[in-house]
């Protein structure tokens, strides 16, 4: 304990001695902290001492002052230990602290806790009432360790206690309450860590990750964070030791946001911030489902060796079943007081919705529609769930009406709100001035007219009133203002995006295909452009011909939308002018459901990450194609899959990798496959080729170097093998003692250090010069193809 303490202190950048005392079990660690006024820290690990023998040892001490003296006890300790202590110590000491308890005070819990248990203007996302537990719904999670659990007490219970695997990342569509599930976890772990007996669990921190931008490294992301509960009195060496003991659970919402703003930069984000918060870290993420759809996934996306699959847990937010809604319903209804059976007829709805649920499995929807009744009456006969939505909108345009008295129709609002949703689509905006915000109302205003014409002042005051709407909100840090503005919550801006690109796609405008092929659309856009256009879903002619890759990956997540949700034997086909074009085409990421694509061509399609679900893949042309990282859920295939280029794929949950897919089939069609022998090689030589592969990167000169440096030992192979495979040979070669890594060295990818054993030099150059297996390689590869 007394050299944890003096390291920590180094960490701190301060010096430290360490003095032993005569009796063993008590030491004195000595150091000069202006900060917390403590030069002395007693560290005593034998409780039973007699409290003269510790006096004594303390006096005769350099410099040694009672008020600037702390008694630190080792953690686990009785509590009638400590009271004994702080009873007799009490002239010899001004603080008694188990040794964790020291190290947290650093972090100033007491504000952290504060922070996040009571109400307050800068407690986070308080002025959206995320703190408030009254209209909690604990929501239902899929955990693939632990199955089906209560989402917060699995997280509460499990993650936090270190029994469920370090990362957590929950997965849920957009308004499923991922934010607002962070929050009130972070506010219970705060309650538990404030409520702690003589051993204290981890302390929380719940870092806003969506807001942070490409400048912000991970030094900045904490000492950000640190900051905000006033002056830091942690260096960031000082707060990765912490970590590294198990003291901090980090919980970091809005990932989803930043990832589809800015996918490379988040990655490079999350990847940094994995990396230096180092391998004991605990870390909550939140994304949205279409991102990630296996603990691989996330792997591959860190690209850190130190993280394993077995390291993450998805957990997947399930949507409000009805007993669920209702009791929402009820909580958020019965805040504000009910006098006109509201309650009674909004729940009523919930038992009309027969049809797989829909809408009113969203938290946010059902947040939106108690908004919105709550002073107003509305038909139950006029509204059914595939009219919700609109539902809701209708009745927010009446509001808007009567609140601002401006007198805009239903269709200027909604002309409005569209043009700004279409208006980011295009340019990836994320806020708008006032004076782009005026463009936008007057050209809605004018969409009947030949030409705009600009308002006399009364008019413009009159146009102004839009620009504090009901689905609009100020941009962060300026709440109140109306200098800049956005559509407020990712659900909206799908639905406004998708109504807007409808409109002007079934005429085929121009800017329909300008952001088809500009962007690739999220699924909630796609579905609101099915859900718009009211209608068998149709590409225009003249646009299949003018497509690029990021267009024809929109037009087929637009055929997946239209199939209709549940119907699992319903496939859609592909127009056979747009079959002819995918060829040759990069669909990574794509998700493919619901389409029949018999016969197909898909040779040389760069299918890395892309998901096909329930579609018809039979006779389809595969040769040459890329498969990295490629699920195929529920689907017809046959044996041509196996002519693929396949790195890694996975076939309803059985995964594949290398030669493994050929060998799915007895006998695999080999028509049109250049190299035939290739493609029968053996897992075990494409393992032992990768192998020779990494470790070549060691052979320069015509000697081996001891070290080699991270990008070198991680790149230089595709990204098929790289991102798969590669991962893998590095826990192998690390394992078997061939390489290490050089955690002295600078920077957050350190190199790797080819190991001095004779012997295993020795099997490097056998393999690199004549491809022999020796007898470590050969262990390394037995390793890799038992995991594979």
């Amino acid at each position: 304990m007394k050299d944890e303490l003096a390291s920590f202190i180094g960490r701190q950048g301060l010096q430290s001695t360490i003095i032993d005392a005569p009796e063993p079990g008590l030491a004195a660690v000595m150091t000069e902290d202006d900060r917390d006024l403590i030069n002395c820290l007693l560290v005593l690990q034998d409780l039973s001492m007699p409290v003269d023998e510790l006096a004594g040892f303390a006096k005769s001490l350099p410099r040694y002052e009672a008020i600037r003296t702390a008694l630190i006890l080792p953690d686990g300790y009785a509590e009638s230990d400590r009271t004994r202590w702080v009873r007799d110590g009490a002239d010899l000491f001004n603080q008694t602290l188990p040794f964790t308890e020291y190290l947290d005070s650093h972090m100033r819990p007491e504000r952290v806790c504060t922070y996040l248990t009571e109400a307050g203007a800068d407690a986070p996302n308080q002025e959206a009432g995320l703190l408030f537990e009254d209209d909690f719904i604990p929501p239902i999670a899929i955990s693939q360790y632990a199955g089906k659990v209560n989402a917060i007490a699995h997280l509460a219970k499990e993650w936090a206690t270190g029994v469920s695997p370090r990362m957590s990342m929950i997965l849920a569509p957009a308004g499923f309450g991922k934010s607002k599930l962070t929050h009130i976890l972070a506010k219970r772990l705060a309650k538990i860590y404030a409520q702690g007996g003589v051993r204290k669990p981890p302390l929380p921190f719940l870092i806003p990750f969506g807001k942070f931008r490409r400048s912000t490294s991970f030094e900045g992301l904490i000492l950000s964070a640190l900051a905000r509960h006033g002056r830091p009195l942690l260096t960031l060496p000082a707060f990765q030791y912490l970590v590294g003991r198990g003291r901090i659970l980090f919980i970091l919402d809005g990932y989803d946001e930043m990832l589809e703003a800015m996918p490379e930069t988040a990655k490079s984000n999350i990847a940094e911030f994995i990396s230096m918060a180092g391998p004991l870290s605990r870390i909550i993420l939140t994304s949205r489902t279409l991102f990630y759809r296996s603990s691989g996934d996330v792997v591959s996306m860190v690209g850190d060796p130190n993280l394993v699959e077995s390291d993450v847990e998805l957990l997947e937010l399930q949507a409000f079943d009805k007993t669920q809604a209702k009791q929402f319903i009820k909580k958020k209804l019965d805040r504000v007081g009910d006098r006109s059976q509201r309650v009674e007829r909004a729940q009523k709805l919930i038992e009309r919705d027969a049809g797989g649920f829909g809408i009113y499995g969203s938290p946010f929807f059902l947040s939106e529609f108690v908004e919105l009744i709550r002073g107003d009456k509305f038909s139950i006969a006029k509204l059914g769930a595939r009219e919700f939505v609109d539902f809701l909108v209708q009745v927010a345009y009446k509001r808007e009406r009567e609140r601002q008295g401006h007198g805009f129709s239903d269709d200027e609002q909604q002309r409005f709100l569209e043009a700004i949703a279409l208006d980011m689509l295009q340019s990836g905006a994320a806020y708008y001035a006032l004076e782009d915000l005026e463009v936008f109302a007057l050209e809605a205003i004018a969409s009947s007219q030949e030409t705009i014409n600009v308002p006399d002042p009364e008019g413009r005051r009159r146009v102004s009133k839009l620009f504090s709407h009901h689905f609009l909100s100020a941009e962060e840090g300026q709440v109140g203002s109306s200098q800049a503005a956005t559509i407020r919550h990712q659900v909206w801006r799908d639905y406004y995006q998708g109504t807007s690109l409808a409109r002007a796609l079934v005429p085929a405008l121009p800017e329909a295909l300008l952001v088809l092929n500009r962007r690739d659309l999220s699924d909630g856009v796609a579905r609101s452009v099915v859900a718009a256009i009211g209608a068998e879903l149709t590409v225009p002619q003249q646009f299949v011909v003018k497509f690029n890759d990021v267009g024809l990956r929109n037009v087929l997540r637009l055929l997946s939308a239209a199939v209709p949700v549940g119907d699992d034997g319903q496939l859609n086909a592909v127009p056979s002018d747009l079959s002819e074009r995918l060829s040759g085409r990069d669909f990574r990421d794509v998700t493919i459901s619901g389409l029949d694509l018999r016969g197909k061509d898909l040779r040389h399609t760069n299918l890395s990450g892309a998901l096909f679900s329930n579609c018809d893949l039979r006779d389809v042309a595969w040769d040459g194609a890329l498969l990295s990282g490629t699920a195929f859920v529920g689907c017809s295939v046959d044996s041509r899959l196996s002519t693929a280029t396949n790195a890694s794929s996975t076939i309803d949950d059985i995964e594949y990798f290398g030669p493994q897919l050929s060998d799915r089939w007895a006998e695999p069609i080999l028509t049109d496959i250049t190299n035939p022998a290739e493609m029968r090689e053996s897992q075990e030589d494409y393992v032992l080729r990768i192998i020779a592969g990494r470790l070549a990167k060691f052979y320069r000169g015509g000697r081996l170097d001891s070290a080699i440096s991270w990008p070198a030992f991680m790149g230089g192979l595709p990204p098929i093998d790289r991102d798969f495979v590669i991962r893998r040979v590095v826990r192998a070669l690390k394992t078997e003692g061939f390489v290490a890594e050089d955690r002295g060295a600078h920077g957050s990818r350190p190199p790797f250090i080819l190991t001095g054993d004779v012997g295993r030099r020795q099997d490097v150059l056998l393999l690199i010069h004549d491809g022999v297996a020796g007898e470590t390689i050969q262990a390394v590869c037995d390793r890799l193809v038992r995991k594979a």
